[in-house]
C-alpha cells in the first residue's frame, strides 16, 4: 500500500507540475526499485526521487552519480544521543529525574549512538519513572513485546530476516565473540570454512567467497569494518553493542551458539544439545555449565579468559573448531589426538609448550596456529597433514621435509636462518604457497653477510604476499624473483646503523602493486630505506606500486 501510494502521489504531481519529488522510505530490494524507477521518466525538469535504505549497495544503485548522491548517516555523539533520548523519554526541554540518572547514562551508553536504538529505548521508557522498570529495561534492551508498536528487537528482526540463509548462519556465528571484540578477518574466514558455512564456487576460492559474505554484511550495516589495509579492505570487524545483543538473543532462540559468561548468568538457557560453545570471562573455577553431557556433540569450542575453563577434550569427538587464543594459565590438551574431525586449532597466545607427536594423524586439520606460544618445535608428523592450508608456526622450529606440504597456502614462521643454513630453499618449493610471513633476527643469520637476505629467481612460484618483520634490516631481490608477489610488507625495529639503504631490488618484482614499510623508530637507516624504496617505486619500477610508510605507528 505504501508503494501504491507513491504511484498515486507521483501521477498527481506530474500532471499538475510536470515534475515530481518522491520520497521512498526504507527500500529493501532491487526488484522494488526497478519497478518504481520505470514509472518516472527523467525529463531534466528537476524531478527527484529520494530513497532511504539500510543497504549501501542498493543506495548506490538508486543514485545517478554513485557515491556522490549517497548520504550515509553516522552514529550520534554522546551529547546528541542524550538530547534525542531526553526529548523522547521526558519531553522537549525536560531533564532526567535524579533517581534515574545512573540508569539513564548506562542505557544511552549501551545504545552506542545508534539513532534507532536510542529512539526505541526512549520510546519504551517514555513517561515511565519507576526505577524498577528502568532496571529491567537496562538489563535487556531487546525485550519481547506484544504491543502493536514495533520494538527494537522486532525492527532488527526485519534486517535479519532479509538475509539469505547462508548469511544468517555467518551472522549468528559472530555471537561467539564477546561484546566490542575486534574480530580478525583471517581468523573468522578460516573458522567459517572449518564450520562448513562457505559453499564451493566455480570461479572463486572459499576464502574469496567468505570475504564476499563479509562485504555483504558490511553493506547491510550489520557489522563494522576496522583498521583498513593498503587495498581498502579491513583487517578486523566488530559489532555495534545493540546488534551484538540481538544476535546473542537470536542464537539462544535457535540453539545456534551457547554462550556462558562467568560474570553473569548463563546467557543461554536452552536445555538441548550444545552445538557451539563460547566460554567468556572464564576463571580458574570450573564453569559448571560446560561440564555435562550436553557438550559432547559440540562442533566448536571457544574460550575467552582462563585456560582452566576448557572442557575435557576426551568427551568431544565431533569437534571441528577449537579456538583458545589468548587464554591464560596452564593449558591441558589431553584428548587432542582423539579429535579426528578437527579442522581448526588456534593456540595463539597461550601457555602451550608441546604439541602431541600424533597430531599428524588429524587428517582433517586445515589451520594450525601456535604463534606467541612456548612451542619450540613442531612434530615431524605435521608434514602428513595433506589438508593443512594455514600453518602459523611462530617461533617453533619447522619440521624437515616441509616442502612436501603442497596444500599450504599460508605460512608464518621465524628463525629460518638459524644454525648452519637457511630453510628458504625448502620453503621456495612449496607449490601452492600464497602468503609468507617471516619473523627475522639479524643475530640468527649464519655466514659472513649477517644483515642481508636474498630471494633468488627460483621458487615461490605462486607467492602473492611477502611479509618480513623483526630486526633484520637488509633484503635484496634479484631480477625476476618472486614473479607473482603483489604485496610486500617490511616491518623493522630500526634501520641499518651506518645509514645505508636496507632494501634493494624491488624493481625486480614484476607484479608488485603495494609496498608497506614500517619502522619502530626513525633514524638515518630508516630514512635511507624509505627514500630508496620510494625512489624505486616512483622512478624505476614499471608498475609504480603504491608505497605506504609508518614510523612509530604514524603514517608519513
Amino acid at each position: 500500500m505504501k508503494i501504491f501510494g507513491c504511484y498515486i502521489f507521483a501521477l498527481i504531481c506530474f500532471v499538475l507540475l510536470n515534475r515530481y519529488l518522491i520520497v521512498i522510505d526504507d527500500l529493501w530490494g532491487r526488484t522494488e526499485w526497478s519497478t518504481l524507477k520505470c514509472c518516472f521518466r527523467d525529463d531534466n525538469l528537476g524531478s527527484r526521487i529520494m530513497v532511504t535504505t539500510r543497504n549501501d549497495e542498493l543506495a548506490k544503485e538508486c543514485s545517478s552519480n554513485s557515491d556522490e548522491s549517497v548520504y550515509k548517516t553516522g552514529l550520534l555523539s554522546d551529547a546528541d544521543s542524550k538530547d534525542l533520548f531526553s526529548n523522547k523519554a521526558f519531553g522537549k526541554g525536560k531533564d532526567c529525574p535524579n533517581h534515574l540518572k545512573d540508569l539513564y547514562d548506562i542505557i544511552v551508553e549501551r545504545c552506542g549512538g545508534l539513532p534507532l536504538a536510542i529512539s526505541s529505548a526512549a520510546g519504551a521508557l517514555a513517561h515511565r519513572f519507576s526505577k524498577d522498570e528502568w532496571e529491567r529495561y537496562e538489563s535487556n534492551l531487546l525485550p519481547s513485546s506484544h504491543s502493536d508498536e514495533l520494538n527494537l528487537k522486532q525492527i532488527l528482526n526485519l534486517s535479519y530476516n532479509d538475509l539469505p540463509s547462508h548469511l544468517k548462519s555467518c551472522m549468528l556465528y559472530l555471537s561467539i565473540f564477546p561484546n566490542k571484540y575486534e574480530i580478525d578477518v583471517e581468523r573468522l574466514v578460516r573458522r567459517w570454512i572449518a564450520e562448513g558455512f562457505i559453499a564451493d564456487a566455480r570461479h572463486a576460492s572459499k576464502e574469496e567467497t567468505a570475504r564476499s559474505y563479509l562485504t555483504d554484511l558490511i553493506s547491510r550495516n550489520l557489522i563494522q569494518a576496522l583498521h583498513l589495509r593498503h587495498n581498502g579492505t579491513p583487517s578486523c570487524y566488530t559489532l555495534h553493542p545493540v546488534i551484538h545483543d540481538f544476535i546473542v538473543v537470536k542464537s539462544m532462540e535457535e540453539n545456534f551458539v551457547t554462550v556462558l559468561d562467568a560474570k553473569k548468568e548463563a546467557l543461554s538457557t536452552n536445555n538441548g544439545t550444545v552445538r557451539r560453545l563460547s566460554l567468556q570471562n572464564s576463571v580458574k573455577q570450573d564453569l559448571a555449565g560446560a561440564r555435562n553431557d550436553m557438550i559432547k556433540h559440540a562442533r566448536s569450542v571457544t574460550v575467552f579468559g582462563h585456560a582452566n575453563g576448557v572442557p575435557r577434550l576426551n568427551d568431544m569427538s565431533v569437534l571441528r573448531v577449537l579456538d583458545l587464543e589468548g587464554c591464560n594459565g596452564p593449558l591441558c590438551l589431553d584428548g587432542l589426538c582423539k579429535l579426528i574431525l578437527l579442522r581448526y586449532l588456534n593456540l595463539r597466545g597461550t601457555d602451550a609448550s608441546v604439541l602431541p607427536a600424533q597430531i599428524g594423524e588429524r587428517r582433517c586439520l586445515e589451520t594450525l596456529d601456535v604463534r606467541s606460544t612456548k612451542v619450540k618445535e613442531l612434530p615431524a608428523s605435521i608434514v602428513s597433514l595433506e589438508k593443512l592450508m594455514h600453518l602459523l608456526a611462530g617461533n617453533a622450529k619447522l619440521p624437515g621435509e616441509i616442502s612436501k606440504m603442497n596444500g599450504l597456502l599460508t605460512l608464518s614462521c621465524a628463525n629460518v636462518w638459524k644454525n648452519t643454513g637457511s630453510v628458504l630453499p625448502e620453503l621456495a618449493d612449496l607449490a601452492n604457497l600464497r602468503e609468507l610471513e617471516l619473523f627475522c633476527d639479524a643475530s640468527e643469520i649464519s655466514g659472513d653477510n649477517k644483515t642481508r637476505v636474498s630471494f633468488s629467481s627460483d621458487g615461490f612460484k605462486r607467492l602473492k604476499q611477502l611479509s618480513i618483520q623483526g630486526s633484520l634490516p637488509s633484503v635484496a631481490f634479484v631480477n625476476s624473483s618472486l614473479r607473482k608477489v603483489e604485496v610486500l610488507e617490511l616491518k623493522y625495529e630500526k634501520g641499518i646503523s651506518d645509514g645505508s639503504n636496507g632494501v634493494s631490488g624491488i624493481e625486480h618484482l614484476p607484479s608488485l602493486k603495494h609496498v608497506l614499510i614500517e619502522f619502530s623508530q626513525k633514524d638515518a637507516g630508516a630514512t635511507a630505506t624509505i627514500a630508496s624504496v620510494r625512489n624505486a617505486a616512483e622512478m624505476v619500477h614499471p608498475n609504480h606500486p603504491d608505497v605506504s610508510v609508518k614510523v612509530d605507528g604514524k603514517a608519513i
